[in-house]
């Protein structure tokens, strides 16, 4: 009998070892994959700056559009509306054309005014007037 007690005491021995040596491997997994707090506030404050960057850029693209369409630019994250602003640009949405005299340029609404103070009789009657 006590042959098979210490059979017993000796797999309770080696279970409770492999367990103890589970929980070991398992925390070294843990450890490794952790990052140092030092490490985790480098990298915080460089993704902050860039962002910071990409928002003074956009400010900045935003601000060379006339006033009446910076409202057409809309609310994405900063580096969306840099491209959407490239791409309005590109295919000329805020370029803004100068209004043309007529609506047809083939023809003219208004006639350019003659000053008829220091013009001839004769220039007066070409262009119909006494």
């Amino acid at each position: 009998m006590d042959n098979q007690n210490d059979t017993t005491h000796e797999t309770g021995e080696q279970m409770a070892e492999t367990k103890a040596m589970q929980e070991i491997e398992q925390s070294n997994e843990q450890q490794a994959k952790t990052v140092p707090y030092a490490r985790f506030q480098e990298v915080n404050n460089q993704k902050k700056q860039a962002e910071q960057a990409l928002n003074d850029v956009v400010t900045t693209l935003i601000s060379e559009l006339p006033e009446n369409l910076r409202q057409l630019v809309p609310s994405l994250p900063p580096a969306q509306q840099i491209t959407w602003i490239n791409q309005a640009k590109t295919a000329g949405l805020f370029t803004t054309q100068a209004p043309s005299a007529s609506p047809d340029p083939q023809r003219p609404i208004a006639k350019p005014e003659v000053d008829l103070n220091n013009s001839s009789p004769f220039a007066m009657m070409q262009n119909g007037y006494k």
